[in-house]
């Protein structure tokens, strides 16, 4: 699959996402234009072409729910999550849809984690479980750009509400 040309690896996964498409895995199939954008994200990262619905299958979701146990990171606490989720939800926001580039974001996301004092790796994680669900999906910034500006914000949303709801019953 590295060796491919992208037009070839589209045409090579065309059918994995119309299987997962009738297993109702996904809510709609990707275009080719898609799949074509996705190819430098994910071609490096696809070990058999079949390894495409763990990529990208949250793409082609309407709504993901993410589990709350995976939406905190272990050195995190909910409340700690809620927080550094509402501030990366704020500098992607800041962004706006017009900047809205992995090379944008990255730094912006980087200088956050600074002032707060946070280990990049456990916000990059929850944004991660927020907008895709899982803990492994391509590079975070990547992923939000492919996901789009209105989605991201949407997913880093519900995720605050399902851990602001967790902790009304835990607290």
């Amino acid at each position: 699959t590295r060796r491919l040309a992208p037009h070839e690896l589209v045409d090579r996964l065309r059918p994995f996402p119309e299987a997962h498409r009738h297993a109702r895995r996904i809510d709609r199939l990707p275009d080719d234009a898609e799949l074509t954008a996705l190819v430098p994200v994910i071609q490096e990262r696809l070990p058999t072409l079949g390894a495409i619905g763990d990529l990208t299958d949250f793409l082609f979701r309407d709504a993901i729910v993410p589990d709350p146990a995976l939406l905190v990171p272990k050195r995190w606490d909910a409340a700690t999550t809620r927080e550094g989720l509402a501030a990366a939800r704020e500098v992607i926001a800041s962004a706006g849809p017009v900047t809205f580039e992995a090379d944008e974001l990255e730094p912006r996301m980087r200088s956050l984690v600074e002032s707060r004092g946070w280990k990049a790796g456990d916000l990059f994680m929850a944004i991660r479980v927020a907008v895709t669900g899982r803990t492994a999906a391509p590079p975070l910034f990547d992923t939000l750009v492919a996901l789009g500006y209105e989605r991201t914000l949407e997913r880093l949303d519900r995720a605050m509400e399902i851990l602001r709801a967790g902790s009304l019953v835990s607290d």
